[in-house]
């Protein structure tokens, strides 16, 4: 199978994400995970899971820092996931001033609940 490499909006998720006008290229999905991490990060200093500061700190480094697409896809390859090279990624990005204020949450707590066998 070939693809049309300046084809980035044409797509596996074009069928299903057409009819809402949601973007599906690389770009819209890394802006999707980022967001998703910072509104983490708020959601754990809410509850006093992350010290004050932490979610305005993954909030506006999320907004503002350069992240590769590309690369993220790359280091995927490692764990099948973009979201590990992610958070690293957006951990060094963190202001030195603001990073000792956020830790990533457990690898769990962005994972799909697990289903445990019953006999």
């Amino acid at each position: 199978m070939t693809e049309d490499a300046g084809a980035e909006h044409a797509g596996l998720f074009d069928g299903v994400f057409s009819r809402g006008g949601a973007g599906t290229g690389s770009r819209a999905w890394l802006r999707a995970m980022l967001d998703t991490e910072a509104a983490l990060a708020r959601a754990l200093e809410r509850a006093g899971l992350a010290p004050p500061g932490a979610g305005a700190a993954v909030t506006e480094t999320a907004a503002t820092a350069p992240f590769d697409p590309g690369a993220l896809g790359r280091r995927a390859a490692l764990s099948g996931n973009p979201v590990p090279a992610l958070v690293a990624d957006l951990r060094k990005a963190v202001p030195p001033d603001a990073a000792d204020t956020w830790r990533p949450p457990p690898t769990g707590a962005r994972r799909w609940p697990r289903r445990t066998a019953t006999r």
